[in-house]
Order: C-alpha cells, then sequence, then structure tokens
C-alpha cells in the first residue's frame, strides 16, 4: 500500500514537469548577434518589459494599434498602443507613429509599399543611420519593422534602405533588396 503511495506521487511530479515544460515558450532566437560592417543581423522578436505602464492604452476597443517603441532607461523595446484617431492603419501611419514616440531624432525618407513587401528609406545624418550606438541603431530597426509587420496583415517583409541607396550606416549595411525581418 506505502509502495502505491510511493509511485504515484512519482507519476504526479513527473507529470506535473512534463506539462509545464511543454508549455514553455518554443520560439527560437531569430537575432544573430554579429560584428563588422557588413553584418546582415535579422529582427529580433521584441523582448517586452513586463512594467509597462497598462494606462497607455490610447485607442477605446479597436480605435489604436499597438507598436513599439524603446525605453531609454532599460534600452528594451515596449509595446504601447496609439490612437489611429479613425485614419486608415498604412505602412506610413505605422512607421510615422513609432518615430514620433522615439527619443531619438529618426528621420524617414520614404515609405512604400509593394505587395507584401514593405520598404522604409531613411535619411543620412539622423537616427538610425548616424548620430547613435549600434544598439539603439538595432532597437530602431527592430521596433519599426516589428509594428509594421505585426499591423500590417498584407505584409509579410520588411526592407530597410537609405536615401535612394542601400542602408549602410557606421554599424550595419544591408543590401538594396535585403530583407530584414519577415513574419
Amino acid at each position: 500500500m506505502k509502495m502505491n503511495k510511493i509511485i504515484t506521487m512519482i507519476l504526479v511530479i513527473v507529470c506535473a514537469l512534463c506539462f509545464m515544460t511543454a508549455c514553455g515558450d518554443k520560439k527560437d532566437d531569430i537575432a544573430k548577434k554579429s560584428t563588422g560592417l557588413n553584418a546582415t543581423p535579422q529582427a529580433t522578436e521584441p523582448s517586452i518589459d513586463d512594467e509597462a505602464d497598462e494606462d497607455e492604452d490610447l485607442g477605446e476597443a479597436g480605435g489604436g494599434i499597438e507598436i513599439y517603441t524603446i525605453d531609454s532607461d532599460s534600452l528594451e523595446i515596449t509595446p504601447i498602443n496609439v490612437d489611429n484617431k479613425d485614419k486608415k492603419v498604412t505602412a506610413k501611419f505605422i512607421v510615422d507613429s513609432v518615430v514620433n514616440n522615439l527619443d531619438e531624432e529618426v528621420s524617414v525618407y520614404k515609405v512604400s509599399q509593394k505587395g507584401k513587401r514593405v520598404t522604409i528609406a531613411f535619411n543620412p545624418g539622423k537616427a538610425p543611420m548616424e548620430g547613435c550606438s549600434s544598439q539603439v541603431e538595432q532597437l530602431i530597426l527592430d521596433c519599426v519593422s516589428s509594428s509594421v509587420l505585426d499591423n500590417l496583415m498584407d505584409c509579410e517583409e520588411v526592407v530597410f534602405t537609405g536615401k535612394e541607396k542601400a542602408y549602410e550606416s557606421g554599424h550595419l549595411s544591408f543590401d538594396l533588396d535585403e530583407v530584414y525581418a519577415t513574419k
């Protein structure tokens, strides 16, 4: 009788452990940290600041979108909600919303969408191409790409370029049509 109770307890513990480990987050880390001028990092899944203020929801039910910004204290990507004020949610609206909610002065030259690809061209001389650290540059690109991919159902890939040329900063460079992030 005592042996049956011990076996039952062991089975319960094993089942509980299997349940707890099977329900864990299985997402692969798609970020490959690399150095060098011609490095081609992939977008990282935004790390979400669990202490984000719940009162930041500016939109009513269906009246806002969730975008990503940078918490300048912790240098982590943080989701926020912005009100779209009955504007159509386009790639340009999303990129403008992200840029307007960053502490860095980011200058976007052009936002375009062809089919399932959104291309964002940045002006040289301002962030993310100049005037920021490699970490902040990566965070800006991740905020923009994740915000676009999460909010445009017909977008499956994001490309970053410079003004009328390939993206090249002091930290990163991408070919003219190189995809930065995908769904």
